[in-house]
């Protein structure tokens, strides 16, 4: 008996829209390259062309600032955002999860802070540095 050749990821990939202006957003994006199972995530700036397009595709309101997931057609933002990327990657970054005990706006309230505060927290880069990102 022979055993089923290994595909690395047969799922179409979820397309992550980050600011690509953002030193928080362009690590995370890194980190999304380098640990989540090869071609699991497209990575796209929202003021790209195709970001802009998927906005408009999804109507979501008021994108700046946002972290955004498509999903099998759906539009996903804020901390949901976060916490159905992390359940694509490996321990540790999947355990930020643990965070969906506390109710969906206290997790959004720190999602908003973050969001509001990120170019104070991190010092804004001159040029997008999302790996591979399609802008």
């Amino acid at each position: 008996m022979t055993s089923a050749p290994h595909i690395p990821h047969a799922d179409p990939p979820l397309v992550v829209l980050l600011d690509g202006e953002c030193v928080l957003c362009t690590r995370v994006g890194q980190y999304l390259t380098r640990h989540a199972p090869h071609g699991r995530f497209d990575l796209i700036a929202i003021r790209s062309d195709p970001g802009q397009d998927l906005i408009a595709a999804h109507a979501i309101p008021n994108p700046d600032g946002s972290f955004i997931l498509i999903d099998a057609g759906h539009a996903y933002t804020k901390s949901t955002a976060v916490f159905r990327i992390a359940s694509h990657l490996p321990a540790p970054a999947r355990w930020i999860r643990i965070l969906k005990i506390f109710p969906r706006p206290c997790t959004d309230a720190l999602y908003n802070f973050i969001a509001r505060n990120r170019h104070k927290i991190f010092k804004r880069p001159v040029t997008c540095e999302l790996p591979a990102a399609r802008q």
